[in-house]
């Protein structure tokens, strides 16, 4: 395979920004679920296809598809660890003991343990995380008509946090392997994926997307960096080309996800640069999974000839976040 292959073959009509925009209307699900509606399309994943999607299991083995976070080297997560009690100096006889740094902790010769502080800046191009619907805005309004004054300084995201997921997220995972189906490496930095190329994963794959599946897209991203060929940013890189939202809501899938930002960048688009997250998430109420490692996942799905199983996230119960990282699970 190599890396910079004629995709002309594959290509579909790139829609005008004009009908882009008017998805936010053709394709909204506001009022579906309720005018109280805090899940989205979550709704769709309903106990009978958890546990169709449980049936999957075979073999009991689990893949990670996240990425490992780092303080060790510079990323834009910005991740800390502060350490608030380590192990070192244990021996030293001026240690203070635990009573005298935590008062009422029992103390011991013997036992002592460890405290850190963890803080990351997950929205950007390095860390796995779930966008909850709080997360873009169109026109100052989120999801289901609230207005974007509902995320504030003080209080995070009032309404739409990432407690509607709360309960976790179990029902039939789908990758669709854009490089094996095409015969390359990794697609092209800029390269849009198309609804003829999803039915053409579909057909290679023999599997079909449907109603309450995450569907998990690989472009290649992480495979590429790893080959030393460029570090992955959000200014330029693969992934859904704007044209396959209304294919996503025709098939009523419950989250996106991908190993990039999900968006292909630069989009093309003027007035709505990052088109596939505001329409997914402000009109459609789609969860999106961002920057997952389907590297090994693809491996397992190659190796089995199977690309469905069951999937599992949980994300933090955290109120008013408008996202949470996360370790997405495929199990086999």
């Amino acid at each position: 395979m190599n890396a910079s292959p004629n995709l002309s073959a594959r290509s579909s009509r790139r829609p005008d920004e004009a009908e882009v925009i008017g998805y936010l209307e053709t394709l909204s699900n506001w009022g579906r679920w309720g005018t109280d509606d805090r899940r989205g399309t979550l709704n769709l994943i309903t106990p009978e296809i958890r546990r169709a999607a449980a049936a999957l299991v075979t073999s009991g083995d689990t893949v990670s598809c996240a990425c490992e976070i780092t303080t060790t080297t510079p990323t834009d997560a910005h991740a800390t660890r502060h350490m608030l009690k380590t192990g070192e100096g244990l021996s030293d006889p001026w240690r203070a003991r635990d009573a005298e740094v935590i008062p009422g902790v029992a103390t011991s010769m013997h036992m002592d343990f460890a405290l850190e502080r963890l803080g990351l800046d997950y929205h950007g191009a390095d860390t796995t995380h779930v966008d909850a619907l709080s997360h873009y805005f169109w026109n100052g309004t989120l999801y289901n008509g609230h207005p974007a004054e509902s995320v504030s300084a003080q209080y995070g995201a009032r309404v739409l946090d990432i407690r509607g997921a709360s309960a976790g997220i179990v029902t039939r995972g789908v990758l669709l392997d854009m490089p094996a189906v095409l015969g390359v490496d990794w697609l092209p930095a800029d390269y849009g994926v198309t609804i003829a190329d999803l039915e053409a994963a579909e057909r290679r794959q023999g599997v079909t997307v449907r109603a309450g599946d995450v569907v998990l897209l690989r472009t290649g991203h992480r495979h590429r960096s790893r080959a030393g060929v460029e570090r992955i940013t959000n200014e330029t890189e693969a992934g859904w080309q704007a044209g396959v939202l209304p294919w996503l809501r025709e098939r009523d899938v419950a989250m996106i996800g991908s190993d990039g930002s999900n968006d292909v960048l630069p989009s093309g688009y003027i007035d709505i640069p990052v088109p596939v997250h505001t329409v997914a998430l402000t009109a459609m109420g789609l969860w999106m999974l961002d920057n997952a490692d389907l590297e090994a996942l693809a491996e397992r799905c190659a190796a089995e000839s199977r690309w469905e199983f069951l999937f599992v996230l949980a994300p933090l119960a955290f109120e008013g976040a408008t996202g949470g990282p996360v370790n997405p699970l495929a199990v086999f």
